[in-house]
């Protein structure tokens, strides 16, 4: 039987066995989890929102004591109006108007009955809300039967681009 020479053995006997394959990960899984930390950290913070623009109104009482919180996103035209205080009519629904500079009063929908409501607007309209104002009436069930406020405005304000 031929045996292996000197150099042969101890190279094999020196030789180190590969890491296993967790300990080849283990670099990999660390930037991984790194990186999803600054995503984290990044989406959390808000960072990537500073620079989206949006317009907000602050609707006040002007008969009784509603007010009202609006926000709108330009880019998607979309108008979120939030209840902010006083009390809400019994019998009567709250309808949101656009009242463009100069013109007659333009119907966003009737409110929901927790004073809320969200309304996407078309590119025609969402050009009108530079110099408009916002406002809300109490109106019929059913909203205004005339396409024009026929209750009393309950508040009302002027968007501000931010």
């Amino acid at each position: 039987m031929p045996r292996a020479s000197p150099s042969a053995t101890a190279r094999s006997r020196w030789t180190v066995p590969p890491p296993p394959v967790w300990r080849q990960l283990l670099p990999y899984l660390v930037g991984a989890m790194a990186g999803a930390a600054m995503a984290w950290v990044v989406f959390i913070s808000g960072v990537l929102e500073q620079g989206r623009p949006e317009i907000l109104a602050s609707l006040e009482p002007v008969a009784g004591d509603l007010a009202f919180d609006v926000r709108i996103d330009p880019p998607t035209h979309t108008v979120a109006i939030d209840y902010r205080a006083g009390e809400l009519p019994d019998g009567r629904v709250l309808q949101l108007w656009l009242i463009p500079e100069g013109s007659d009063p333009i119907s966003l929908g009737v409110m929901s009955p927790g004073g809320d409501h969200i309304v996407v607007l078309s590119d025609e309209m969402a050009a009108r809300v530079p110099g408009a104002t916002l406002a809300v009436s109490d109106e019929p069930e059913g909203g205004s039967p005339t396409g024009l406020p026929t209750g009393e405005v309950q508040a009302a304000g002027v968007p501000i681009p931010l």
